[in-house]
């Protein structure tokens, strides 16, 4: 790709792009330029997404003020601002099992999943306030995140929230203020987004389609290179080869706009497309490509993004444990170097690997571990929905065996 056109394109569309903005289509332009230049017809699809601009965020206890920004699409307090008792919930558990929340704050100590703010809306919670990042952050170097709710979230209702820092969530934590006043507003109104599309007809299956994709926006603060540049320039490469090698089937080229906010661009094309989507044949996506001087040494980087979770809040993909293993481990001076590899799936943090030390961190009385995103293996995905048919959930729901019992399964 070093070697084509493509490269350069990836580095002239360096440059934030979030979903509905300017900069995005003028990315999208920029793609049909590329296209234009293999001599192939491309051209914009519209669609709308939600947007908003925050126009006043502030977070108040009886300590002082901290720092704050506020959650997209979460609604606005009223003007005063909003003043409540503050609760705070460690697990989806607990929220649950409370009853009415009318009138309260309720501070979360992670990000803000599907599950939890839909329990949020039952329970009439008046205001919530969310955490990113880790407490080892560098202020100077980092901003503080940017948190926009999905519309599988606010579907369920708007509840007005603040994001923070993790290292003020600690201060929180620490000092639990019985009060708390937020005040957030915000203006709330539609966008434009734009799919490019662009086809190169088939010879002899020409009614037969074969699409390749790739979404070209980024999320806030990033200039989206690796995150899609490198897949948007990479299907590019694709369309100019076979610009000049003509296929067997229709090819189609989608540059989806808007994905980070929830795979809206896709969604906008099957649903314009819906009558002809049996001629599909096979759709290949490109979510990033070229990982940087190999996958161990990107997943090594990876670690070194940490955050804090609750261990309550961790669904585990083990079904046993080693006693013998446990007692060893009991021998260790220190858990405070132990990380955990986790992800997302089906909105809950899924622990990986490690579940021999989340035990002993829960014996120690650790209320809290970091934890870092890491891939997920096909075999953890077979235990995870196992252990989810026994109903394991959390680490205290994992046998421990002894040694001979561990091997013999």
């Amino acid at each position: 790709m070093e070697h084509n056109g493509s490269f350069d394109f990836l580095k002239r569309i360096t440059y934030e792009r979030t979903g509905g903005s300017e900069a995005e289509l003028k990315t999208a332009n920029m793609i049909i330029t590329e296209c234009h230049k293999y001599h192939v017809e491309a051209h914009l699809e519209e669609f709308l997404v939600d947007g908003y601009e925050i126009k006043n965020v502030s977070l108040e206890t009886i300590d002082g003020t901290f720092n704050a920004t506020g959650v997209g699409m979460s609604g606005s307090t009223g003007i005063d601002g909003l003043v409540g008792e503050l609760v705070i919930i460690e697990s989806d558990e607990q929220l649950s099992a409370m009853d009415s929340l009318e009138g309260k704050i309720v501070f979360i100590p992670t990000r803000m999943m599907v599950k939890t703010y839909k329990l949020l809306c039952e329970k009439k919670v008046s205001g919530f306030i969310c955490c990113s990042g880790s407490v080892y952050d560098d202020i100077d170097q980092t901003d503080l995140e940017k948190m926009t709710l999905r519309e599988r979230h606010y579907q369920n209702g708007k509840i007005p929230g603040v994001c923070i820092r993790m290292v003020d969530a600690q201060k929180l934590l620490v000092s639990r203020p019985k009060e708390v006043k937020m005040n957030l507003q915000q203006d709330e109104f539609k966008l434009t987004s734009h799919n490019v599309v662009a086809t190169i007809p088939g010879t002899t299956k020409k009614h037969e389609i074969v699409c390749f994709t790739a979404h070209y926006d980024s999320v806030p603060f990033s200039t989206g290179a690796y995150d899609n540049g490198t897949g948007s320039a990479t299907i590019l490469e694709a369309l100019a080869y076979f610009s000049k090698v003509r296929p067997t089937r229709t090819l189609k080229f989608i540059w989806c706009g808007s994905e980070e906010m929830g795979l809206l661009g896709s969604k906008a094309y099957t649903e314009a497309h819906k009558e002809e989507l049996s001629a599909y044949k096979l759709c290949i996506n490109i979510d990033m490509t070229g990982v940087v001087i190999g996958k161990d040494f990107y997943m090594e980087m990876k670690k070194s993004f940490t955050f804090k979770l609750p261990i309550s809040i961790l669904q585990v993909s083990k079904f046993f444990l080693n006693q013998k293993y446990l007692a060893e481990l009991n021998q260790l001076t220190s858990l405070d170097s132990i990380q955990f590899p986790v992800q997302i799936i089906e909105d809950e943090y899924v622990l990986l690997d490690n579940h021999h030390f989340l035990f002993i961190a829960k014996e120690l009385g650790f209320k809290m571990v970091d934890v870092y995103l890491s891939e997920v293996k096909q075999n953890t995905l077979d235990f995870l929905y196992l252990a989810k048919e026994q109903n394991i959930k959390g680490i205290q729901d994992v046998r421990s065996l002894s040694d001979e019992e561990y091997h013999k399964i």
